[in-house]
């Protein structure tokens, strides 16, 4: 209720009270004052009609108020017919005027109050209908990512079985299967959580023969099981590198659509916000797919990360194996580790994202860019590159890990190394 309204009201009562008081106590009270209050009563009860039903409602003034003038003065005259019929003082047909606005403003005022409170409830519900169809729209589109994810990993690796879970409400469930745990079977939260590749413990010990976990941010947001290998072969430490590159995309996928759902949750344009969601989303879907598509071999990504760490070595650059595997030229050795140099600076420029560094603290998009780079290229120790982006050892180990295979991935993309198929 505002102000003026409620003063209104107050200065009605006070007219009242006030002539039951000189009734009662048959004294003669100054007329002037009632007078006064009825007057200032009606100019506040106009003021708020105008001003608050008027601007905030958006009615328009020229129809709005004509109406209520024509609709009070016919109230006001036909009760002022029957004041007079019965044969009242002025006083009391002061009284009774001031006292009918009183009522009719109180009803008009809960009238709209109920309403409001309807509107803004029916609101709410749509909304939260909207959000769910969104919710459901989008977790569609990623089940079947998952799904599709999860077919091209176990038939790149001739895995026997696996599965993609994904965390929700402290468990996770499974999205995706394949000959193994059912659709939406549900792991306990505790069971499922780990900080990197780890053999499986309870009861996925019989499930999977290798867990990987995919983080979003600093929450584990994806596990991925993967059964036993076809023939009864034993995976190579890069099959279970790549498994775990798949996870951490898989998070860095899931992470992104929750985030952007979020910030759309009051969005009424729920079409355009879908497609929205899908195009912000397609960069992570393109690498996890790309991933998928190139698993590096192992000794390729052995050679990457040893000429990172001697990055500023021309004459350990030149007698690498990457020196063949890249196929740079130079006539001496140093001017071949000069040109392997150039092309790893250069490919990990790839992983920078697009704009302007932000400020300290570096959002999650920009760990792998920043942890090559400062190793390797600045040569900031890693203690320092922790307390910049404030992660943990382990979570610094693993996202270095990541961007290694990420650099290596992008070598054999830009083709300056030949693909090495699963």
């Amino acid at each position: 209720m505002n102000l003026a309204l409620l003063i209104a009201i107050l200065l009605g009562i006070s007219t009242i009270v006030y002539s039951f008081i000189g009734v009662i106590l048959q004294i003669a009270l100054p007329i002037f004052i009632p007078t006064l209050m009825i007057i200032g009563s009606l100019s506040l009860q106009g003021y708020s009609i105008s001003r608050y039903q008027a601007l905030v409602e958006r009615r328009t003034l020229w129809r709005d108020l004509p109406t209520s003038f024509v609709m009070t003065s016919a109230l006001i005259t036909i009760y002022l017919i029957a004041a007079s019929w019965v044969q009242l003082s002025i006083a009391a047909t002061s009284i009774l005027i001031v006292l009918i606005i009183t009522t009719h403003a109180l009803s008009a005022w809960l009238s709209e109050y109920f309403y409001r409170r309807i509107s803004n409830r029916d609101l709410s519900l749509q909304r939260d209908i909207r959000h769910m169809s969104r919710q459901d729209a989008g977790s569609f589109a990623i089940d079947r990512t998952l799904r599709k994810g999860l077919a091209i990993l176990c038939h790149n690796l001739q895995a026997s079985s696996g599965f993609i879970a994904t965390e929700e409400s402290r468990h996770f469930v499974v999205k995706s299967s394949l000959h193994s745990l059912p659709s939406d079977t549900i792991i306990a939260f505790e069971e499922a959580l780990t900080e990197s590749l780890t053999k499986p413990e309870g009861s996925l010990k019989s499930k999977a023969v290798w867990l990987a976990p995919g983080y979003g941010g600093t929450q584990q947001l994806i596990l991925v099981g993967i059964g036993e290998r076809k023939g009864l072969r034993e995976y190579s430490e890069g099959d279970l590198d790549w498994v775990q590159d798949i996870a951490d995309e898989l998070g860095a996928m899931v992470f992104t659509y929750r985030q952007q759902l979020d910030e759309s949750a009051d969005d009424e344009q729920l079409a355009d916000q879908l497609f929205a969601i899908d195009d912000r989303s397609r960069p992570q879907t393109d690498a996890l797919f790309s991933a998928l598509a190139h698993k590096p071999d192992p000794d390729l990504v052995a050679n990457v990360e040893d000429s990172l760490r001697h990055l500023n070595d021309y004459i350990k650059l030149g007698k690498s194996p990457l020196v063949e595997q890249l196929d740079v030229g130079g006539e001496t050795h140093i001017e071949r580790g000069k040109a392997v140099q150039q092309t790893i600076i250069k490919t990990l420029e790839t992983l920078r994202p697009v704009g302007e560094q932000p400020k300290e603290p570096l959002p999650r998009e920009w760990y792998s860019y920043s942890i090559l780079h400062d190793a390797y290229v600045e040569g900031i120790p890693t203690r320092e590159i922790m307390m910049k982006l404030y992660i943990s050892e382990g979570t610094f180990y693993r996202t270095r890990r990541k961007a290694i295979i990420g650099v290596t991935r992008a070598l054999v993309e830009m083709g300056v190394v030949a693909v090495q198929q699963p």
